[in-house]
């Protein structure tokens, strides 16, 4: 969103852990929830703000992509291992093309506005698109190969997305489409983007075991010897 246009939304800026790879935003706004009922009112809350818009298609398109972010900390009580995990749930914003998005009736301001949107949220998609692509065929690339570099930067979707892609993260991806045939270019589009999703193969997660972790294995094991084996 441009500042000129919302004045009283505060410029939100990404960071990156350079350890974690965690996507952080600054100036957004963090709740604590201690049950589902209240995680899901501020879903809700924020539902009701986004930016939509009647179009040839939709009587109420998204012209805005939605991303909930879900952080989850565990402690185990045991060892006081901290565990973190991070769920984000997005919803994209519509794709029509602009031949479809039904001008008919607006001023030429809201026409500038409509078409303004539209070229935004194309170009966040075909980015993101592309990053699937790079994903889906690193997953099928045969020994001694070299994979193509995905490109986060330079929208700010897919910087926001870049530590639910890939990596140790698992994609699973919803693809909805019409039935009508005067449609069927978006379909096709749609679908390729759920085709390349499917060939992501992601690493799996990698141990992150802290020391009393390690030892409290390490004393487990050394256990089970001497039960075996006598006292050493």
């Amino acid at each position: 969103a441009k500042k000129d246009k919302w004045p009283d939304i505060p410029e939100l800026r990404l960071r990156v852990d350079a350890k974690t790879k965690r996507v952080t935003v600054e100036n957004v706004v963090i709740k604590e929830f201690s049950s589902y009922e209240e995680m899901m009112t501020t879903h809700d809350e924020a539902e009701l703000i986004r930016k939509t818009r009647k179009t040839g298609l939709n009587e109420a398109s998204s012209r805005s992509h939605l991303v909930f972010a879900i952080m989850i900390e565990n402690t185990e009580k045991a060892t006081g291992k901290v565990v973190r995990g991070k769920c984000s749930l997005v919803d994209l914003a519509g794709s029509e093309r602009a031949d479809k998005t039904n001008v008919d009736g607006l001023s030429k301001q809201e026409r500038d506005d409509m078409l303004e949107e539209g070229i935004a949220i194309n170009e966040s998609l075909r980015m993101l698109k592309n990053i699937f692509r790079v994903l889906g065929s690193s997953s099928a690339l045969k020994k001694g190969e070299k994979a193509e570099v995905v490109q986060f930067r330079g929208n700010m979707l897919t910087e926001l997305m870049q530590d639910s892609l890939g990596g140790s993260a698992k994609t699973l991806m919803f693809v909805n489409v019409g039935p009508a045939s005067s449609n069927i270019s978006e379909t096709m589009d749609s679908l390729q983007y759920g085709d390349y999703v499917k060939n992501i193969t992601n690493e799996k997660a990698a141990a992150d075991e802290d020391n009393s972790e390690v030892m409290r294995k390490m004393q487990f094991k050394l256990h089970a010897y001497e039960e075996k084996y006598g006292a050493i």
